[in-house]
């Protein structure tokens, strides 16, 4: 049973690695209190998705370029 439990929280935490941490991007509670939206918010959630499609396309050409078509 534990190890089971184990490899079940190992398949997990890989795929929180792999998908992107969309909370980067959640500005509600900023919104609905009509607050001002900080510019650092703004900076590392546009950092945040840069880094990540830059990732996904990169190893999508590292795919693509083995793969004969």
């Amino acid at each position: 049973q534990a190890e089971s439990g184990g490899m079940v929280l190992g398949f997990f935490n890989i795929l929180r690695l792999i998908l992107p941490n969309l909370e980067k991007f959640n500005i509600r509670n900023v919104v609905v209190h009509n607050l001002p939206i900080e510019p650092a918010t703004i900076l590392v959630a546009t950092v945040y998705a840069i880094i990540y499609a830059a990732l996904l396309l990169f190893l999508a050409s590292v795919f693509f370029k083995r793969r004969e078509l």
